[in-house]
């Protein structure tokens, strides 16, 4: 879920942005009655919008964001998760969707929130038509729900790799502005450790920390995609890391053969950001 760019920087949690049960609406008929008639439909992905254009260019596009983070990913699982996207073409729609709802946040600070379970089994996207929803919003939350359908609960999943990959995949590699702030950070030696990212439970409190957050946790998943000596390499990361519950430097040994443990990584990590 995300406040415009709330997710990024004051996000108070994922488990309050990835509700994981509720039930919203039963009937198509309570579609209609909030504004949201216009529907479109590929097997896969069920999408209820304000009108039936917007219905279809969200369609399109969340198969593209869809294809695009199980590419990166590399998985080749028999995956069968179906979703749910409900869009509004204006913030009030989505407010008045919002509003009379106990999603535990300020529903004035929100664009968009993941529901991992809707009334019928299905993982629901909810948000308002925007370019920030179109681009940003939408890849980040949609990467939450496909992470949560593999492996089964958010839970298992590192908050740094939840979030990182959730990060990439909306924004992409980090901006100019952002390799700036996180080289100064690396020079100073004011950057969060590894060790300590990884061991990460909860978002950290100060608005610097949490920045540090999120541009490291989405910087180290480019450097594993960019480093990837196989297609499939950040997949058995994947699995080696949260499957198996192998600390970062042995799931990383055993994925992309390299070796001498965290100082390595970090060193290594650390070089990808200051010269690239």
């Amino acid at each position: 879920m995300k406040k415009l760019k709330i997710s990024r920087l004051i996000k108070l949690g994922f488990l309050i942005f990835l509700i994981f049960s509720f039930r919203l609406l039963a009937f198509s008929s309570d579609f209609d009655e909030l504004g949201l008639g216009g529907r479109s439909s590929d097997g896969r992905f069920l999408v209820y919008a304000s009108d039936y254009g917007l219905a279809k260019k969200i369609s399109s596009r969340v198969r593209d964001i869809y294809n695009k983070v199980i590419s990166d990913i590399g998985y080749s699982g028999a995956f069968k998760g179906k979703y749910q996207i409900f869009v509004w073409d204006s913030k009030s729609g989505f407010m008045n969707f919002l509003r009379p709802r106990s999603f535990g946040v300020n529903a004035e600070n929100v664009a968009a929130v993941a529901i991992a379970k809707y009334s019928n089994g299905v993982a629901t996207i909810a948000g308002y038509s925007s370019d920030r929803f179109f681009n940003s919003d939408l890849p980040h939350e949609l990467t939450h729900l496909i992470l949560n359908d593999i492996f089964g609960s958010a839970q298992l999943i590192p908050l740094w790799l939840n979030e990182g990959l959730a990060t990439y995949e909306g924004d992409g590699p980090l901006g100019n502005e952002q390799r700036l702030f996180l080289r100064e950070a690396l020079s100073n030696q004011t950057h969060i450790p590894l060790a300590e990212l990884f061991s990460l439970r909860q978002y950290p409190l100060s608005g610097y920390k949490i920045k540090l957050f999120y541009l490291q946790s989405q910087s180290l998943v480019d450097y594993l995609l960019r480093t990837k000596p196989k297609q499939d390499s950040f997949d058995s990361f994947l699995r080696w890391y949260v499957v198996k519950g192998n600390s970062f430097p042995k799931a990383y040994l055993y994925s992309y053969g390299a070796q001498g443990g965290l100082k390595k990584l970090e060193e290594s990590w650390i070089n990808y950001i200051m010269n690239n």
